[in-house]
């Protein structure tokens, strides 16, 4: 879903260290720290009966939410 605009953000992020591409590179950071909040939200709405998955989901949140 969010295919196009992540890699567009990893490449941001992956050029951080240039001195012109650090304000994009922190933009991009927060924007795909707000995308996988996203997913991980959709997915545990969508696996309501989490069985086999509720170990990752259960490790998953914290590390969106602290940051990774």
């Amino acid at each position: 879903m969010y295919t196009r605009t992540l890699k567009k953000f990893y490449v941001d992020v992956r050029f951080s260290n240039h001195t012109k591409n650090k304000g994009e590179s922190s933009c991009s950071q927060f924007k795909i720290r707000t995308i996988v909040g996203r997913l991980v939200r959709e997915l545990e709405r969508k696996l309501s009966n989490k069985g086999n998955y509720s170990n990752s989901l259960d490790l998953s949140t914290p590390a969106v939410t602290n940051g990774f």
